[in-house]
């Protein structure tokens, strides 16, 4: 019988990542995003690690800091409008920034990164959604 281990999130990222697929880990919280289905307009949540492709996300660099997410299970992409208050999924790319912070990242909408992903009330419980936290203008 064999298990997956949670992969152990580094201390402090080297650089911007390369393209690849990675699980994405709410630092702090244990927890991993997923989708938890493959419907357009789904939340992104955090669950405890499956090793599931559900949480496992193709990350494509469109330039030095900004990149797109696409779920490796459902191929669908996280996005952001300001009429919504969660991260969802859609089938069409949208770009993200990417800064270093804290020993990891932090995902925003613009480069001003003035509002960036956060897990809504830091709960680490499961099916817990991802919100765009500060002030949203994408």
């Amino acid at each position: 019988m064999s298990s997956t281990l949670a992969p152990t999130p580094t201390a402090t990222p080297a650089s911007a990542p390369s393209d690849g697929t990675y699980y994405i880990y709410a630092q702090g919280l244990g927890v991993f995003l997923e989708f938890a289905d493959g419907t357009e307009g789904t939340n992104l949540t955090t669950w405890k690690f499956s090793g599931n492709q559900s949480q496992q996300w193709q990350v494509a660099g469109n330039s030095s800091t900004s990149y797109t997410f696409q779920n490796v299970l459902y191929q669908n992409y996280f996005f952001f409008t300001s009429s919504a208050a969660y991260l969802a999924a859609s089938l069409t790319p949208y770009n993200w920034y990417i800064e270093g912070f804290g020993g990891g990242y932090i995902f925003a909408p613009d480069p001003s990164f003035n509002s960036f992903w956060n897990v809504d009330d830091g709960f680490t419980n499961d099916n817990n959604p991802i919100i765009l936290y500060g002030g949203a203008s994408p």
